[in-house]
Parts: structure tokens; sequence; C-alpha cells
């Protein structure tokens, strides 16, 4: 059987948080029936799926905490948790998007840093930083998006974050393919997290003629068995450099595409190549098809490709 990773590589498990919700079945019907969330904003989440407690929220961006509750929700899934594989063994590998810092704290900080109206860096390196919040440094360093939830569930298996408008999410979701299928760890999540609603991010999209930024959260479990007697398996994860599309599929694949989800879902920038492989996953448990291609171009202008199907094990 071919087998790109190394060896094959099945999805145990997947968690999404998106405008319309948590969950990732009924996205795909929602997307067909042309049906649009109320709000762009990832609806609160209830006391028992918070991923952390309230006092941890001071050192968070949106982003960070919108993937540690995506980590948290695929952790609990019962094909993950039946692996039975402990959080030090675990990879996790996600596409992040820019720092989301809170603006008073980034207000106080620029305050002390003028000299005679203008920004002064040395100014910057002494009392701007006085002025701010120690702990501001975790909401602004954008690979703590991969690293709050990594520590709140104790995950010390390989990991990476990539800076994404879409195809490092993509990159991430590869290197955790390879991770399991060259056996460097039992079970990997990958995915990807963002917010476009924070006020710099959706200025800097306003200007590029980007009117609907939105925010979401996807992981997916990867791993080198599965307990299902017809899994998921990844059958491919590519990023196109040359920008070239292959043909679309025919016979029992059914193609989804990106610019179909930010019509629906909103601009999720690292999220939205995540966000379209829990489309791909509802479409295979409906069996509205036994594979399904996803392909998506970001911000960032890179198209990549990735392809799930339902086989025997």
């Amino acid at each position: 059987m071919n087998a790109p990773f190394g060896r094959p590589v099945y999805v145990v498990g997947a968690a999404a948080l998106t405008a319309f919700g948590m969950g990732w079945r009924g996205l795909a019907h929602r997307l067909a029936g042309g049906e649009r969330p109320r709000t762009r904003a990832v609806p609160p989440l209830g006391s028992e799926d918070q991923p952390c407690e309230p006092r941890h929220l001071k050192m968070m961006s949106r982003s960070a905490y919108l993937a540690a509750a995506a980590v948290k929700l695929v952790l609990r899934d019962a094909a993950v948790a039946a692996l039975n594989i402990p959080p030090a063994d675990t990879g996790y590998f996600l596409g992040v998007g820019a720092s989301g810092g809170d603006l008073n704290e980034l207000e106080s900080m620029l305050g002390e840093s003028v000299v005679a109206e203008e920004f002064d860096l040395r100014r910057f390196g002494d009392a701007g930083l006085r002025a701010g919040n120690p702990l501001f440094a975790f909401q602004l360093m954008n690979n703590f998006t991969l690293c709050h939830a990594a520590i709140l569930a104790g995950l010390q298996g390989p990991n990476a974050a990539f800076f994404s408008r879409g195809g490092g999410t993509v990159t991430a979701l590869r290197e955790a393919a390879f991770a399991v299928g060259g056996g460097d760890a039992p079970l990997v999540l990958a995915g990807g997290a963002d917010s476009a609603l924070h006020p710099v991010t959706a200025f800097e999209l306003a200007r590029a003629g980007v009117t609907t930024p939105s925010e979401g959260a996807a992981v997916l479990a990867l791993a080198a068995q599965s307990n299902d007697a017809t899994p998921v398996r990844l059958l491919r994860a590519e990023v196109l450099t040359d920008g070239s599309m292959a043909p679309s599929p025919t016979g029992d694949t059914v193609c989804v595409r990106g610019t179909d989800l930010d019509a629906a879902f909103g601009h999720t920038l690292a999220a939205a190549p995540a966000l379209a492989w829990m489309v791909a996953l509802d479409l295979l448990a409906a069996r509205a098809a036994g594979r399904v291609r996803v392909e998506t171009t970001g911000l960032d202008g890179v198209t990549a490709v990735i392809e799930l199907g339902k086989e025997p094990a």
C-alpha cells in the first residue's frame, strides 16, 4: 500500500472551533446549504470545555486560547483516549498567525517610548518595557499559540509552530505526518489556530481588501494505528511551490475548496486550511464520499492540497 509518509498515517481524532460553535460534524452540510454564522467570533465555551483557569488568560492571546481549547477537545476524543498514549509521547505541530496582544498594554508601552513626538528605541528598551506587564510577552510571542496548549496538556513529543497565512498550516500537517510515519511519535496533533478579529489584524486585512475577518481553530490527531474498521487515512499533504493545481479528481472523490469556506466562515488565516480538513472529515463520516481532496490557497498565495480517504485497515 502506498505510504508517502513512510508508513500509513491515520486520522484518529479531530476537534474544531468555528463561529458556528464547537465541533466539526455538520460543517459540510452548513457549507452546502449556504448557511452563515451570526457572528465572526467563536461563541463562549462552557465551563467543562475551558482549556485553562481564568488566571491563565492574562498570558494568552485569543489564538492561543482557541488552540488550547481545540487540543483539550481532541485529546478527550474517545478514539484518541483509547490509544492510551501519554502526553509525554505526543507531538504537536501548529500553524499560527500574528501575535494579538492586549491593546491597552501596547498603548502603555508605546506611550512611554516616545520622545519629542517620535518613537525612541532606547526609551522603549527601558521605560517602554517597564510600563508593560512582564507576562505580556507570553501574549505577544506567536509561538506561544502552540506553547500554551502544549504546557497545559503536557505534550512533550516533537513539535513546531509555523507562521501561516495558509501554507504554514499545511506544512505543520506534513511535519506531523512525517513524525508519525517515521516513528518519531505514536500520536501527533496538527492543525491551525488564529483570530483575525484583533483590531491590528483586522486593519491589516482591510487594507488588503478583506472585509470578513473571523477566527477559529482545528486540530487533527494522527497515529500509525487505528481501531476503526474503515479508518480515515491521510493520503497526501502537499504544498505546491509552483502554484499549479492538478486536475480535479473523478469517481468517488469529492473536492473541497478553501475559497468556499472563506465565503462561509470568513477569513481565519492560519486556521483556514485546518477548518477545510474538518469539512472533509464530515463528508467522510456522512459517507458522502470515499475520498476527499482539499484545495486551499491562503492569503499568502501559497497553494496546497491534501487528500483524505476511508480504507480498510
